[in-house]
């Protein structure tokens, strides 16, 4: 356990916590936009050239923003849609916990969603001052009469292979990492949270180690992905210890750990 003292504002020692966003932060994908369109449906144009393997994902879900631009839904009904879609049990708490909790507590969102939907939805629930930085697809609506919602890629990686080129999870917590040393800054224990295949890759590179947990919500692809690497005759790729949860208080138990003067939040 770590006393409050040995996290020293000279030293600049803390804890990360990685928080993942859909169905990590809301309970849902922020991307699935089927209820915008006429009767419920996604041109099926649209979704064979996906399922072709003619476009990425990405491009998949440009195609979807681009197609209710020209149906003419408004900035507003997205944004409604958005601030809709309800927070994974806990949330609030564990955010609120770390807001009051700067000087030790450093926490990231990391998500393969996109900037505008994330603070959209934080700002909703009045818990957008909680991350010290949101890695995600930067999102903008352009300046036309029927304005389209634009995403570009957080980054452009062709050095990972288990991740889209848009963005390497891995690789954006390596670079924050890096810029947290220059400002002095050193992370005694990362804490990763997560639920689907695409938060496995900063466990099995080894960007998360053996002082670092990783905790994957039950019943979605990380847990399964965990305990398969696990089972692993020859031992598996994973040194981070795994942690399963259901509600994100458990992370604020967790988090309590490293902390013994705990304020109430």
């Amino acid at each position: 356990m770590m006393e409050n003292q040995h996290i020293k504002e000279k030293q600049q020692q803390k804890i990360l916590l990685i928080v993942d966003f859909d169905n990590t932060i809301i309970d849902g994908n922020s991307e699935v936009f089927d209820e915008l369109f006429p009767d419920g449906c996604i041109p099926k144009e649209i979704v064979d050239r996906y399922r072709l393997g003619h476009r990425s994902w990405r491009a998949y879900i440009q195609d979807q923003l681009s197609a209710l631009s020209e149906l003419g839904v408004k900035p507003a009904r997205i944004k409604s849609f958005l601030r809709n879609i309800p927070l994974v049990d806990g949330i609030e708490q564990l955010m609120r916990f770390v807001s009051l909790r700067r000087d030790y507590i450093d926490t990231i969102i990391i998500s393969d969603a996109n900037t505008m939907f994330i603070d959209e939805i934080l700002s909703s629930h009045k818990i957008s001052d909680a991350p010290k930085a949101v890695l995600s697809h930067t999102a903008f609506f352009n300046e036309t009469s029927t304005p389209c919602l634009i995403v570009e890629n957080f980054h452009n990686q062709i050095t990972c292979e288990r991740c889209p080129t848009s963005i390497c999870k891995s690789i954006a917590i390596k670079d924050f990492l890096e810029c947290s040393i220059h400002s002095n800054i050193v992370y005694i224990s990362k804490i990763y949270v997560g639920d689907g295949a695409n938060d496995f890759c900063p466990a099995a590179s080894g960007v998360l180690g053996l002082t670092d947990y990783i905790c994957a919500r039950k019943g979605l692809s990380l847990e399964k992905l965990l305990i398969a690497d696990s089972e692993e005759i020859r031992g598996g790729k994973v040194t981070a210890k795994p942690v399963y949860w259901n509600s994100a208080t458990e992370i604020i138990e967790l988090l309590k750990t490293f902390i013994t003067v705990v304020p109430e939040y």
